[in-house]
């Protein structure tokens, strides 16, 4: 069985254009005109551009844009719908800061994305509101450390490791469930452990 790809926090500057990352990041932006200001940027090279990537897949984009030597400004962040809810967009935010050395970073919102921020240990006050919709600024001053990249990226890892071991392993119900039809997947798995384990069955060592 192949291992699972692994996930890597990557520069995504210059690929702005690449469908697969233009299909995660117009999720931040909303509308046409306001995705194609922000690839201008990226493009240019004006604004630091990320990601996590997985195999061919873009799990998750963020990119700023520095404000003065220790400020940058979120200018994007976007998070596949099923990869949400990981921490995928707090550790682009870190990463963001780490790579351009900043002690704060400072973002404009509303209230559809106002909550992430909060949980990202944003400060939030009332901005003046745009289009009849309220609108937000969020504050948040950030400690970098060099090392985070790397421990995110193990973290990762660890995750995909765990996942690889899960798919062996009902793998190996399936076979053994398929040698003992008559007992039922339920019963196959009260008796495995005690059960000789055929010599054919799949192995997970890594």
């Amino acid at each position: 069985m192949k291992p699972s790809p692994g996930r890597e926090l990557i520069d995504l500057g210059g690929r702005q254009d690449e469908p697969a990352v233009r299909r995660v990041l117009g999720q931040s932006h909303g509308s046409t005109e306001a995705l194609e200001e922000a690839c201008a940027h990226y493009r240019s090279g004006e604004w630091t551009f990320i990601g996590w990537q997985e195999g061919e897949e873009i799990l998750a984009c963020a990119g700023a844009e520095r404000l003065s030597s220790g400020t940058i400004g979120i200018r994007s962040i976007a998070v596949a719908p099923r990869w949400r809810n990981r921490g995928l967009g707090r550790t682009l935010i870190d990463a963001l800061a780490e790579r351009s050395g900043a002690k704060r970073v400072v973002a404009e919102t509303d209230d559809d994305a106002v909550g992430f921020y909060r949980r990202c240990g944003f400060a939030v006050e009332d901005a003046p509101p745009k289009f009849g919709r309220a609108r937000y600024w969020c504050v948040r001053e950030i400690q970098t450390d060099p090392l985070l990249p790397v421990a995110v990226n193990e973290a990762f890892k660890f995750s995909a490791d765990l996942e690889q071991q899960a798919v062996c392993l009902v793998a190996q119900f399936d076979l053994v469930a398929a040698r003992f039809p008559s007992e039922g997947r339920d019963a196959v798995q009260r008796v495995a452990p005690s059960a000789t384990v055929p010599a054919d069955l799949p192995s997970c060592a890594s």
